[in-house]
């Protein structure tokens, strides 16, 4: 009586893995369909001789209606926006963006080359790559003037370069919107402390914790709750904020998209390395003022200028389950997070109040005070100015989110 049932739910699983993958193939090839069954009695007969035994027809029916629904258009033919349809030049040039990018990893970030000599200053091999990068983008957009990867290389001037077109909202209900995500991140970090005196706690229960996996796990879920709660915060406070095209734009990637994304990450290296090599110079100029800082600044110490991050790439016993954990916020969720709230909802409000040029330092600066490293500042500001720079040319959030997320893999695999 049971193998009986068993067989026949069975048959019935088997019926609808039959018709959803039949329907796949009629959404996404209908001329191999009507090939198909103008050779064959597929047309007039059941998926399955037993079909009317053992799964009725509207159930194969419905699967087969519902991708169609989500895959082609109802009415001119095309393929739906929902799901996404790669071409082959769009996987090469995603193919091409990640060999891309562990070959620069690998080989290109630990190298350095002496142009005077041995004991001559050495320059890096980023420097080199993304100056090459960056002149050959200059030529290329002077001899251009299309939308591309090539105005990448323009300046911020007009005020229609912001892709999305979010309404103006009061000034007092902006302001509101950002002393409640300030005190949301600062509730992110005493909820840190709570978690640290929790892991203190399951370790005096001789819970097995090392320190660097407590660690990660207390940066971690502190990370996840300031994305939570800034996440309700912009939903609520904003009209259709992650539903609607008004305040950032997220559109299909194609080939273009990812030649972006690894022009941007070849030029963001060549701008973080830049900047740290013009602040050696700068330290070497006899200037009082620039003396002074400089000084300063090496005067601190280590633990005032150590980030947490600093301390998940390097965790106590070199825990790697740790460096994993650790890595997931900086690597992954914090990039998207990041993005969508700098590029996306600071960058868009501030140009209400003020030009786009100004709005776009304010967001940068912003971005760089937040991560609260006061040697890498100047970087910082210049790589938000940077991904800010990317959206503007690209109309699409997801270069800078992806350039945001190289660079932070890229800084945990080989960090400066």
């Amino acid at each position: 009586m049971h193998g009986g049932r068993r067989r026949q739910w069975r048959r019935k699983l088997g019926m609808l893995l039959v018709a959803a993958c039949w329907g796949i193939i009629d959404a996404f090839s209908p001329q191999f369909i009507t090939r198909v069954n103008s050779r064959s009695r597929l047309a007039s007969m059941p998926l399955h001789p037993r079909s009317q035994t053992y799964m009725r027809p509207w159930v194969g029916h419905r699967i087969v209606q519902s991708i169609r629904t989500k895959i082609r258009a109802s009415s001119d033919g095309k393929r739906s926006s929902a799901v996404f349809p790669v071409s082959l030049k769009t996987l090469g040039a995603a193919l091409g963006a990640i060999i891309a990018f562990a070959l620069h990893v690998k080989f290109v970030s630990p190298s350095s080359f002496s142009p005077l000599g041995p004991k001559g200053p050495s320059v890096s091999g980023e420097v080199i790559v993304g100056g090459i990068t960056l002149l050959g983008l200059v030529l290329y957009g002077s001899r251009r003037s299309d939308k591309g990867v090539a105005n990448l290389a323009l300046s911020v001037t007009d005020e229609d370069k912001l892709p999305s077109t979010a309404t103006s909202q009061s000034k007092s209900h902006t302001t509101e919107t950002y002393i409640l995500l300030g005190m949301a991140y600062l509730s992110s970090s005493y909820l840190s402390q709570f978690i640290d005196i929790l892991l203190c706690a399951l370790s005096i229960l001789d819970v097995p914790i090392t320190i660097g996996f407590s660690r990660a796990l207390q940066v971690l879920l502190s990370h996840l709750f300031w994305v939570f709660t800034g996440s309700l915060i912009l939903q609520n406070r904003t009209k259709n904020f992650f539903s609607s095209k008004d305040w950032f734009r997220i559109e299909r990637p194609n080939h273009i998209t990812f030649v972006s994304i690894i022009v941007g990450y070849l030029i963001t290296c060549f701008v973080s390395s830049f900047g740290l090599l013009m602040g050696t110079f700068l330290s070497s100029l006899n200037l009082p003022i620039l003396r002074n800082f400089y000084d300063m600044m090496q005067s601190l110490p280590e633990s005032a200028t150590e980030t947490v991050v600093d301390k998940l790439k390097r965790p106590e016993g070199d825990d790697l389950i740790a460096r994993v954990v650790g890595g997931i916020g900086p690597c992954f969720t914090g990039p998207i997070w990041e993005e969508i709230l700098y590029r996306g909802y600071l960058l868009q409000s501030f140009s209400h109040m003020m030009p786009l040029s100004t709005a776009t330092d304010l967001a940068s600066l912003v971005f760089a005070l937040n991560h609260m490293n006061p040697r890498a500042f100047a970087h910082l500001y210049l790589m938000g100015y940077l991904w800010s720079l990317l959206y503007f040319r690209t109309g699409n959030l997801i270069v800078p989110i992806a350039v945001h997320m190289m660079w932070n893999i890229r800084t945990f695999v080989a960090p400066v």
